[in-house]
């Protein structure tokens, strides 16, 4: 397979994993700031609120920075973390569609991880900077 093609594939699951997540999670999240803030689970131990702050932040401005290709590598580990958590953390008697969905938008952040952002991203334009041919 042509490094093109595998650049444009990563292009394509960054974008869509990434346009997911925000249009599924975190457009909810983003409308309760202007209401009160909702009570959320203390999973580390830093209080319900910081980390309500940093589920927002993790899901929002980090999948932001992985659609655009920003340090792509490092960027995909908080959405992949808080995903995996909520789908770990919840309740025994919970039904598996509500797990499965939140590890279904861990997906592409996992690969992500491993691959990196591909040719076509802020990353890519930064390696070619680096290192001109």
């Amino acid at each position: 397979m042509d490094r093109h093609q595998v650049s444009l594939g990563l292009l394509f699951l960054r974008i869509l994993g990434g346009g997911l997540l925000i249009h599924g999670r975190a457009w909810a999240w983003s409308e309760l700031i202007h209401a009160n803030r909702p009570l959320f689970q203390d999973f580390f131990g830093v209080g319900g609120e910081f980390t309500w702050i940093l589920t927002v932040f993790s899901e929002f401005v980090c999948t932001l920075l992985v659609m655009l290709g920003i340090f792509t590598r490092f960027t995909a580990v908080p959405p992949l973390v808080v995903m995996l958590v909520m789908a770990l953390a919840m309740p025994s008697g919970t039904a598996w569609s509500v797990r499965e969905t939140y590890l279904l938008y861990a997906l592409p952040f996992f690969v992500l991880t491993f691959t990196g952002p591909g040719e076509y991203s802020v990353d890519g334009r930064m390696a070619e900077w680096a290192n001109p041919r």
